[in-house]
């Protein structure tokens, strides 16, 4: 899923300095993982990578976003955005993200990986919300 991505957030003026695919913490009898994660010089965006792309994949990785600080402590005074990736996309679920502020990426039949977000759209800052413990 990394091939082109990078470049899709640079033109977004996120610009990704390192590519880590599934990280996983654990903390407390509780365990975080996250297929992929870009890092910023002052931004991260966590990554769900699916092949079809439900409303409940993208509810779940709202609920992962208000925990993230407390499984992944080293990325605190970050922005923290979210994105979904997929292959397919059911319900609507592309919408959905888009309205909760997430990137939205789709991955083609050659691979190539396409930011849907328009110009108008505005990423929610997860940090900035009541869910950074």
């Amino acid at each position: 899923m990394k091939p082109g991505v990078a470049s899709l957030f640079q033109d977004r003026g996120i610009a990704v300095s390192q590519t880590l695919p599934r990280m996983q913490a654990r903390r407390g009898g509780e365990e975080m993982e996250i297929d992929l994660l870009l890092v910023d010089g002052d931004a991260v965006v966590v990554v769900e990578v699916k092949s079809t792309l439900r409303v409940e994949n993208v509810r779940e990785l709202l609920e992962d976003l208000k925990t993230f600080f407390k499984f992944f402590p080293q990325y605190r005074g970050y922005r923290l955005l979210g994105a979904v990736a997929a292959l397919a996309i059911e319900e609507a679920a592309d919408r959905y993200a888009y309205r909760q502020g997430l990137f939205v990426l789709t991955m083609g039949r050659e691979g190539l990986v396409t930011l849907r977000n328009d110009d108008k759209f505005r990423p929610r800052d997860f940090a900035a919300g009541p869910g950074d413990h």
